[in-house]
């Protein structure tokens, strides 16, 4: 693993830690794909912004969608599995 990769591991670790602590004080916000996508964006780009990582705005876009679709995966199969 390069230092970069590392770097962006641990930043997505902590974008996840800040986005689980919300997640699991109010689940419902996982029913609203759009206020979920806008909840998780400032999340994603100042996690990478405080390490001094760039992140064009395509970059930051792909990285949300991609956040999100897990959660909201998780979220959905969970409920399934209920």
């Amino acid at each position: 693993i390069t230092t970069r990769e590392s770097v962006v591991y641990n930043v997505l670790s902590k974008i996840k830690t800040g986005a689980d602590e919300k997640v699991l004080t109010n689940s419902r916000m996982l029913n609203n794909e759009n206020y979920f996508n806008n909840f998780m964006q400032p999340l994603v780009i100042s996690g990478f912004e405080e390490n001094k990582v760039k992140l064009d705005p395509q970059s930051a876009k792909y990285i949300n969608g991609y956040v999100v679709k897990e959660y909201l995966n998780e979220f959905n199969n969970n409920l399934v599995l209920c």
